[in-house]
C-alpha cells in the first residue's frame, strides 16, 4: 500500500513537472514566434532595418558621386556636377535603355519624358542624397509615448 501511494505520488510529481516544462516551452515558442508585448516594444521591425540599410547604401552612393564631382571640379578649375543620367549611361547603357523601354511601353510614355528625364538631369549626389533621407525617414524609430512605454 505504501509503495503504490509513493509510486502514485511520484508519478503525479513527474507529470506536474512535465506539464510545467510543456507550458514553459509553449510560452517561450509563442514569444519567439509571435513576440510578446515586452519584447515587441523594444524590437525594431525588420522592414525598418531594411530601410536603414538602404539609406546607408544610398548615402554612400551620394558621398561617392559628390567626391567624384568635387575632384573633377578641382581638376578642371570649374564647377562640374555630373547628371544622374550621364552617370547611369556611363555605368550601364543597356539598363538605362531597358528602363526607358519598360516605362514608356508598359506604364506610360508621359512618365518618362517630363518626369524621369527631369530627375535624370539632376546631379547624382542630389538624387542619392534625397533618396537616402527618404529611406532614413521611413526607417526611423518612432518616438515612444509615455502611455505606450508604461501602459497607463
Amino acid at each position: 500500500m505504501a509503495l503504490s501511494s509513493m509510486v502514485l505520488r511520484h508519478l503525479k510529481q513527474v507529470f506536474h513537472v512535465q506539464s510545467k516544462i510543456r507550458q514553459t516551452i509553449a510560452l517561450w515558442w509563442r514569444n519567439v514566434y509571435f513576440g510578446s508585448d515586452r519584447i515587441r516594444t523594444n524590437d525594431t521591425p525588420m522592414i525598418k532595418i531594411f530601410f536603414r540599410i538602404l539609406g546607408l547604401l544610398t548615402l554612400a552612393l551620394a558621398l561617392i558621386t559628390a567626391v567624384l564631382d568635387l575632384t573633377r571640379s578641382i581638376a578642371d578649375s570649374a564647377i562640374i556636377m555630373t547628371p544622374l543620367g550621364q552617370d547611369w549611361f556611363n555605368f550601364s547603357l543597356s539598363s538605362l535603355n531597358l528602363a526607358q523601354a519598360i516605362v514608356q511601353r508598359y506604364i506610360h510614355p508621359a512618365i518618362w519624358d517630363p518626369g524621369i528625364q527631369s530627375i535624370l538631369q539632376l546631379p547624382s549626389w542630389v538624387v542619392f542624397g534625397v533618396l537616402a533621407m527618404l529611406f532614413f525617414w521611413i526607417g526611423r524609430r518612432r518616438k515612444q509615448n509615455w502611455h505606450e512605454k508604461y501602459g497607463a
